[in-house]
């Protein structure tokens, strides 16, 4: 199967996938009566400010979304 995004692509992504899905956990947002359950958003800006102490995106090779870099 041809696949039109590079190897480079896939794995950033695959990497960024796993650390949502652990911060999400990490939130508590797995269980269902969490308020904010089955949504992602606002999970790298509470990381960001350490208010999440597990995986920082650095662990897996990728910036800060919320940052200015280029």
């Amino acid at each position: 199967m041809s696949n039109s995004f590079g190897e480079d692509w896939i794995k950033e992504n695959e990497n960024r996938v796993k650390l949502m899905n652990i911060w999400y956990s990490e939130d508590g947002r797995h269980a269902k009566d969490h308020p904010m359950h089955g949504l992602f958003t606002g999970l790298s800006e509470l990381a960001r400010t350490g208010k999440l102490a597990g995986v920082s995106a650095d662990t897996f090779g990728l910036t800060d979304p919320s940052s200015n870099e280029t």
